[in-house]
């Protein structure tokens, strides 16, 4: 079990942020405070003194982002995103000695992402947009591994994850953010009319504490 967080390195790491695109021609969002996306992740493994397997549940969670709005609409708004998914790592070990090793790993993972998107503005009733989508990610790195006692070892993942493309959607009953309503299906930009995409991934830090006793 262990956890960690993602920095963005790359322009396409930092395009799941719905709220950024829910301005209008003449109502524009600026954000307050950032979004860190926050990995946990429980598994299991199988592994030979040369190569290893895991499977894992994953569950993402965030610290919610505050944001304002300024033009035709003046409000405040949060938006917070959750995930939950599975996902595999294979490693081979690179070197190692009695009390530690460095293997190098890839892994893919296929997520079930969700955001929501709260705004207020004086006069005005309290609105709730919901979306979510999913997507697939693929990557790899080095695993350092530091073994406490007979049972127990520590691990580092350091690596990169790729995410894949997807739309966010609008479940069934639509939802409302910044005077706008948004219908049932895929989210589209008030401005340009194009589905409103997210893409996932990074680099990704996360340590982990293995149980070896089984």
């Amino acid at each position: 079990m262990g956890g960690g967080t993602y920095f963005h390195v790359l322009p396409n790491d930092n395009k799941w942020d719905v709220s950024e695109s829910l301005e209008t021609a003449a109502t524009k969002t600026s954000g307050t405070s950032p979004i860190y996306l926050i990995p946990l992740r429980i598994g299991w493994y199988k592994e030979t003194p040369v190569i290893g397997s895991e499977v894992y549940y994953r569950r993402l969670t965030n610290s919610p982002k505050k944001w304002t709005t300024t033009g035709e609409i003046t409000g405040t708004g949060i938006t917070s995103y959750t995930g939950n998914g599975a996902g595999w790592t294979g490693y081979v070990r690179l070197w190692g000695i009695s009390w530690f090793r460095v293997s190098m790993s890839i892994n893919t993972e296929y997520m079930f992402h969700a955001a929501s998107v709260k705004f207020s503005a004086e006069n005005v009733d309290p609105e709730e947009l919901n979306v979510t989508v999913s997507n697939l990610l693929f990557g790899g790195g080095f695993e350092p591994e530091i073994y406490i006692g007979d049972n127990w070892a520590l691990k580092l993942h350091v690596g990169y994850q790729y995410g894949m493309a997807g739309d966010w959607t609008v479940p069934k009953g639509g939802g409302k953010a910044i005077g706008r309503t948004y219908a049932e299906g895929t989210l589209k930009d008030p401005i340009e009319g194009s589905a409103v995409q997210a893409q996932f991934g990074g680099l990704l830090v996360e340590a982990s504490l293995r149980l070896m006793a089984f």
